[in-house]
């Protein structure tokens, strides 16, 4: 059975070249390319393919948020993300995004392209050396995003939009001390160290 492939990164040579390394394959029906999540939502609802080779960080709606989306709504599409971020935090978005595979794009071969298709297609996973070494060293990777309490939320989503402390709990009517209290329990939660990394914590997480 050949597959229909799709390859989603903003810079279109990764795409050209990704799609030069399967086009002569027997295995491959079709390759197509997209430069943002935007474009392959709109392919994907024409014709979904069969696998998705996904750029984490791209303008706009990330590579994350596109997993997240295809892999709710599109569940017979096979994902596999790709990065050229080799830190913890990207990594672990990635995978508890839910992906069926994981490449690292700088050391990343036509022969490894391959070798992932077929893993992944054949219903198992398929994550790179260097991958399986920081999982390896590193398990809370696999751990899923901290839980947070619908109270918290409403804090972040406060903190989010700017508001100072005292703003925050005449908003939610709570003392000042409670506020901080609720976001220093945030900060521990989401391994962040300031409120402008929370900020960015809850947008990389779709929390606002």
């Amino acid at each position: 059975m050949a597959w229909a492939v799709l390859v989603v990164d903003d810079h279109s040579m990764v795409g050209e070249l990704m799609a030069a390394a399967l086009q002569d394959w027997n295995q491959i029906k079709s390759v197509s390319c997209s430069t943002s999540a935007e474009d392959a939502l709109h392919r994907v609802r024409q014709h979904p393919p069969d696998i998705a080779f996904v750029d984490a960080r791209m303008p706009g709606t990330s590579g994350v948020e596109l997993i997240k989306n295809l892999k709710s709504e599109y569940t017979r599409t096979r994902l596999v993300g790709m990065t050229s971020f080799e830190e913890d935090e990207t990594l672990a978005e990635m995978l508890q995004a839910g992906v069926h595979g994981l490449l690292l794009k700088r050391s990343t071969s036509r022969q490894e392209i391959r070798l992932c298709l077929e893993q992944v297609m054949a219903g198992r996973s398929y994550f790179s050396a260097q991958v399986t070494q920081r999982i390896t060293a590193s398990p809370k990777l696999l751990q899923p995003p901290p839980h947070l309490s619908s109270r918290e939320l409403q804090i972040l989503q406060l903190i989010c939009q700017g508001y100072s402390t005292k703003q925050i709990a005449d908003h939610v009517q709570l003392k000042e001390m409670t506020v901080d209290d609720y976001r220093k329990k945030m900060l521990s939660k989401t391994h962040t160290k300031n409120a402008a990394e929370l900020v960015d914590f809850a947008h990389r997480n779709g929390l606002v």
